[in-house]
């Protein structure tokens, strides 16, 4: 699966994303954080350690440019991996998990302190076996 996803730029500091891979027991967290009060920048967390990732993987800081009056994320769900992309792929992160059969929920969700987000816009596409038959 993709899922493109566009989020208005926050104003304030704030932390949103999206949880893929959502079963009753766990889930990959797809986050955004803008950690000042500026917003001039951000980071993309990928949190799987509750489906096998040994660690969160964090991108390097991602400059918004200026005009830049939205987030948005590409994220591609396979069986055992997540990637996300950022602003056209100025950002990239990949983790390597191991979900439960039943694990394909996808869920928005912002910080208690993240007030005033927007989302633009998702896309959800179905993605076919890349294996050719034999």
């Amino acid at each position: 699966m993709e899922l493109v996803a566009v989020f208005e730029r926050p104003k304030q500091p704030a932390r949103f994303g999206i949880r893929v891979l959502q079963s009753p027991a766990a889930h990959v967290e797809v986050a955004v954080e803008f950690a000042t009060a500026a917003a001039q920048s951000f980071r993309v967390f990928l949190n799987g350690t509750a489906l096998g990732a040994p660690e969160v993987f964090v991108s390097d800081p991602v400059r918004m440019l200026d005009g830049e009056a939205e987030v948005s994320l590409d994220i591609f769900v396979d069986r055992s991996l997540v990637e996300v992309f950022a602003q056209g792929g100025r950002a990239a992160v990949t983790v390597a998990v191991a979900p439960e059969g039943s694990a394909a929920g996808v869920e928005l969700f912002s910080a208690e302190q993240s007030t005033g987000l927007s989302l633009r816009s998702i896309t959800a596409y179905a993605m076919g076996c890349m294996w050719a038959a034999a």
